[in-house]
């Protein structure tokens, strides 16, 4: 007995509508969402606090001639009016706002790249760095803060085994 399966044709059926169908973000969407000025516009609703922290400020950090070295890249900042480095909680604050002058482009429009608004990095210390005495300058668009660095931690030492 042979038994033979037959396919019957079966009816397609309709798919959602084209304006449904979730399409995912491409690689240029999600650039284009990263780089946007978005976070910073706090009249969107989000506090000031929350847009001065998204914000990345570079920062370079190293241990030079014993003293710990913090540079930040803040360029076209006024360090009087722009610029404030606060130490607490074990940790160095870098406050700092770029205005934007308000200017009449002509008729062929007028395109930026440029961040203005509130910025913040928060940067912790070593433990054991010594917070007494701190110096901060700003040149050339670079804010270098100065401190004493901490003693190097020795994690690992050799113990001695007694015969017993």
């Amino acid at each position: 007995m042979d038994t033979q399966m037959t396919r019957q044709p079966t009816e397609l059926t309709p798919g959602p509508e084209p304006s449904t169908v979730l399409q995912l973000p491409t690689a240029r969407d999600l650039a284009r969402l990263f780089w946007t000025t978005w976070p910073f516009d706090t009249a969107q609703g989000s506090s000031s606090e929350e847009a001065a922290s998204s914000h990345p400020i570079r920062l370079e950090e190293a241990v030079e001639e014993g003293q710990l070295v913090i540079r930040a890249e803040l360029p076209g900042l006024d360090p009087d009016k722009d610029i404030e480095v606060v130490v607490e909680d074990n940790a160095l604050t870098i406050h700092a706002e770029r205005h934007q002058s308000v200017e009449d482009r002509d008729s062929n429009g007028y395109r930026t790249e440029f961040r203005y608004g509130r910025f913040l990095r928060r940067v912790p210390l070593p433990p054991g760095t010594s917070v007494e005495v701190v110096s901060a300058s700003y040149r050339d668009g670079v804010l270098e803060v100065r401190m004493p660095a901490a003693p190097p931690q020795h994690s690992a030492r050799r113990i001695a085994v007694d015969r017993g």
